[in-house]
């Protein structure tokens, strides 16, 4: 992220952010990783750095916090570990310890399913490590808990520092004699003994030191007492030398293997230290955050900004510890609403609420979580330019409005539609007339190139500008005009007043003084901030009202829309219905056709033809009138569905009207369509098939029988017998015969199975399952068949 001056960070009170931030850090690292934090416009990654921060702070709200104590860097010394026969001294490998204890407890901390469910971006970061307990116990063995050498840490040791004890024992008990004994004779201070060079020796009176036999080792300063260690423990001092000197190669040689041991581990070290550092600097945002209600906002790269219930960050720490309460506000801004003209009076908050966003848009990009309403929607500007404050130079021959020229000039130069600018004052240094023209040259240079932020200003010709201009926006701080103070309340939608004269009087400066002003002024000015405000407020109730009303003619238009479909909806199924009815009448004549024909058949036994033949003529005729209206009521069916059949081709996908089976287009004469579906062939006009948009589920390979059937939907048998197949065979012809019957008129259909073992009859059961339009299935009495058959009702 680019920002703009140098000094940003420091204008807009973030350094004192990052200062409270570093120090709830555990260890020097993270410290440092706090006061050089880096700000990234990468939405992916803020959102994971922004998730991370919220899980910690859950993590700690109801469980604890993450247990990570002090810590040291051990970088160096890991680089000094890695070097072969390396033996590093105790101080380095207590560091490493230390590291080691951690990572056992951050282990422990977050073990568990539950744990990884509620909070998987810690646990995600934990799992990184890969931890071998060998390692804490290579330590214990060593270290005591003070992290100090154990006398015991070897067979060895432990031996010589029983001998070690042993020759203090001794070299005290000789030591309390003499001294007994010297001191009975008056040869020694009133400070009976001392320690020099490592030795116990005797505070010997100066003139007594030839009166005892032994070793001078020092003096004082005024030469009245000298420090002899007695010829007597001489030799157990050395010998306790020697001993300390077998102790020091023994632990050399202990911390050398241990060293030998842990080389392996260096790079684990490391990304032990890794972890550890960020966590530590995940649990200080954490903290930040509960200290100051902080929430996850949503966040976004299309420039949206929707602040609810913002409060300045560092305002808001201020006030906590001096026990004040801080003011709120609202903010919107969208790809509309480019800039925000904030205006009011002095000291009302308009630099606050200005620097208020500059500092959540930073806090967002370094994985922050801001005080705001978590319903917050925060964009990410990879630009962030600031003119804040008093930037004269003497240095560089700069006044205050030079320099905010030269900001102006390098905002003109480097921001685009992904920059953010924070003006505060905008203008202001220099003549009022002129300040305020090239303000708004630069404001319009700037609304030109579509750059967002939100600008500060008194100047009456900029809130003018952001009233007459589309993207720009007013918004006031919010003056009690009976008390004469400021609210800190910020209103967006209508511009501030400075509330100048109204201020003076309260503060007590003379009244002829303000009046001169007044005059010297004009009367209008206080008009055209009324006047602009009211326009502003007119102008809002407008656009609601048209808002308001193309929502409403949205809602109409959908209406109608859902009103279209339901209608064509309802002609089709009407159609539909009908021709479903004429569609039964036709099958009852046809049942009438076959009993008039055994009639017919009777009849000629008795020699009475004439009589029935006449009959059966008569149900011809109204068979073939009912066909009749049958299609053209199906033509008018296919009508209305308005289907284009010219755009079908062979390849492409149908399914059958009645069936509703889906198959593919193979050969196409005229209005005539050849169907694959699966391994069967169908044949079937254009009026009986309607375009589908979903390719069939490939069906399975059956092993068992290779055939290609060819069905016309006139000549379709009601019956299937499948005694003596296998169960296979049995299941493709139960398949095939189920889906023919759906395109043909049977109602009922039989299959013979007879009874053996049962399986067909269950293969046949269990198939029959795939079929939606079964209405019944039964077996005929014994008779007929029994269990042996089973009829089928679709």
């Amino acid at each position: 992220m680019f920002l703009y001056p140098d000094d940003i960070l420091e204008k807009l009170d973030f350094d004192n952010i990052k200062s409270t931030l570093s120090g709830f850090c555990k260890g020097q690292i993270a410290k440092d990783r706090c006061l050089h934090m880096a700000f990234f416009s990468n939405l992916q990654r803020v959102q994971r750095m922004l998730e991370e921060v919220d899980e910690c702070m859950m993590a700690v709200i109801e469980r604890s916090m993450i247990p990570i104590g002090e810590y040291h860097d051990i970088k160096e010394d890991l680089f000094m570990l890695a070097k072969e026969n390396y033996v590093l001294d105790i101080e380095s490998l207590v560091k490493i310890i230390g590291q080691v204890r951690i990572v056992a407890q951050l282990i422990d901390y977050a073990s568990g399913e539950e744990f990884k469910e509620r909070f998987p971006q810690l646990r995600s970061i934990i799992d990184q490590i890969e931890f071998d307990t060998k390692i804490l116990k290579s330590f214990d063995k060593i270290f005591d808990e003070d992290n100090t050498i154990k006398p015991d840490a070897s067979p060895e040791l432990s031996k010589i520092s029983k001998r070690i004890k042993s020759k203090e024992r001794q070299i005290m008990k000789e030591f309390e004699t003499l001294a007994n004994m010297y001191a009975k004779q008056g040869f020694l201070s009133e400070n009976k003994e001392s320690y020099r060079n490592g030795r116990r020796v005797l505070s010997v009176q100066a003139e007594s030191k030839r009166k005892i036999d032994g070793i001078i080792h020092d003096e004082s300063s005024s030469g009245k007492t000298v420090f002899i260690e007695p010829q007597e423990l001489t030799l157990m001092h050395n010998d306790l030398y020697d001993l300390e000197s077998e102790r020091r190669q023994e632990i050399y040689r202990i911390v050398r293997e241990l060293c030998n041991y842990l080389r392996p581990y260096v790079s684990a070290f490391d990304l032990w230290q890794k972890v550890i550092v960020r966590l530590d600097f995940i649990q200080a945002k954490a903290k930040l955050a509960i200290m100051m209600n902080g929430s996850k906002p949503a966040v976004n790269n299309k420039g949206i900004f929707s602040l609810k219930e913002a409060y300045n960050p560092y305002l808001l720490l201020v006030n906590d510890q001096a026990d004040k309460k801080t003011i709120p506000f609202d903010m919107e801004m969208d790809r509309e609403t480019k800039i925000l003209i904030i205006s009011g009076p002095n000291a009302g908050g308009k630099s606050v609420t200005m620097k208020a966003v500059g500092i959540i848009i930073l806090m967002v990009q370094c994985g922050l979580l801001p005080p705001v309403d978590p319903d917050s929607n925060i964009g990410l500007p990879t630009k962030l330019l600031s003119d804040i404050g008093d930037q004269q130079s003497i240095e560089d021959d700069l006044s205050t409005y030079s320099s905010r020229l030269n900001n102006m000039k390098e905002f003109l130069q480097v921001a685009d539609k992904n920059s953010f600018i924070l003006i505060d004052e905008f203008g202001s240094g220099t003549d009022p007339k002129v300040g305020g023209a090239l303000a708004e040259a630069v404001l319009h240079q700037l609304h030109q190139k579509h750059v967002q932020g939100v600008i500060t200003t008194h100047y009456s010709n900029i809130k003018m500008y952001g009233y007459n201009t589309k993207g720009i926006a007013n918004a006031a701080m919010i003056f009690d005009q009976k008390e004469l103070v400021p609210t800190y309340k910020m209103q967006q939608g209508k511009p501030g007043s400075s509330f100048a004269f109204e201020i003076a009087n309260k503060i007590g400066l003379p009244k002829q003084i303000v009046n001169y002003a007044k005059n010297k002024s004009g009367k209008h000015v206080k008009a055209v901030d009324d006047l602009l405000s009211d326009l502003q407020n007119e102008r809002k109730v407008l656009e609601e009202k048209l808002e308001k009303a193309e929502k409403e003619k949205q809602d109409l238009q959908r209406l109608l829309s859902q009103y279209n479909v339901l209608h064509n909806e309802y002609e089709f199924k009407k159609k539909k219905l009908k021709s479903d009815i004429k569609e039964n009448n036709l099958r009852k004549l046809d049942l009438e056709s076959k009993e008039l024909k055994k009639l017919i058949k009777e009849l000629r036994k008795e020699r009475n033809l004439e009589v029935a033949e006449q009959k059966l003529e008569a149900v011809k005729t109204k068979r073939e009138e009912v066909h009749q209206e049958i299609e053209k009521i199906e033509e008018q069916l296919h009508k209305a569905k308005e289907v284009d059949y010219k755009d079908l081709v062979v390849g492409d996908y149908v399914k059958l009207k009645k069936s509703g089976l889906l198959g593919q287009i193979v050969d196409k004469q005229g209005k005539k369509y050849r169907l694959q579906s699966g391994f069967m062939t169908v044949e079937a006009l254009e009026k009986d098939i309607v375009p589908s948009k979903f390719e069939p589920i490939e069906q399975t390979k059956r092993k068992a029988i290779k055939t290609d059937l060819s069905v016309n939907v006139a000549t379709l048998e009601s019956k299937l017998d499948i005694r003596g197949y296998r169960m296979k065979e049995a299941e493709a012809f139960i398949v095939e015969f189920m889906d023919n019957a759906f395109l043909g008129s049977a109602d009922v259909l039989t299959v013979v199975h007879g009874v053996g073992s049962g399986i067909l009859k269950k293969t046949l059961l269990h198939k029959l399952k795939d079929y939606n339009g079964i209405k019944k299935v039964w077996s005929p009495e014994d008779e007929q068949g029994g269990q042996g058959v089973t009829y089928i009702k679709i």
